[in-house]
């Protein structure tokens, strides 16, 4: 059996061999949440006609990029878990995202809001941004990120390297 860091990546995230995909993942998911950010410090005072809420804008998108890195992390770590969960990651999210935008307005508990990790940003840029729980979210999107960048027992796949299984005499 191979050790970790010598296996190829066969399309698995597992371990340092597949971190350089990891990472790309990652980069991807905040360069989308910071060029929105972007898009839209840049557009509102072409709509609004003031500049004024240009940083405003542009520091609440820094905000979130924890927030999201935990729900990506999340998906990763059902997915090196166990290829067939990545599934359930979709209905996470859709289930978080469901509660981020629509529970406030349909009066939802706290406790159901406080799931869903962009509940735990703050409010910017109209309120305070918490940077106790971007502190924490980063902690578990990092915890998360790097289980799933490592294979889980049980579920390793063959190495490239590994002769192929030989078929049982008599059967």
């Amino acid at each position: 059996m191979p050790t970790r860091g010598t296996r190829r990546c066969p399309g698995r995230f597992p371990g340092p061999a597949c971190w350089p995909r990891t990472r790309s993942w990652c980069w991807g998911l905040i360069t989308i949440v910071l060029g929105s950010s972007l898009v839209m410090g840049l557009t509102t005072p072409l709509s609004v006609g003031d500049t004024a809420e240009v940083a405003p804008i542009l520091k609440s998108g820094l905000a979130y990029p924890p927030a999201e890195l935990v729900l990506g992390g999340l998906a990763l770590a059902l997915y090196g878990l166990r290829p067939r969960l990545f599934g359930a990651a979709w209905a996470g999210y859709a289930a978080l995202t469901f509660i981020a935008f629509l529970g406030p307005g349909l009066k939802l508990r706290q406790g159901v809001l406080d799931l869903s990790p962009t509940t735990h940003v703050g409010n910017p840029p109209a309120g305070a941004i918490q940077s106790d729980a971007l502190a924490v979210m980063a902690v578990v999107a990092v915890a998360l990120l790097t289980q799933g960048s490592w294979p889980s027992v049980g579920a390793e796949s063959p190495s490239a390297d590994s002769p192929p299984a030989q078929p049982v005499a008599g059967k």
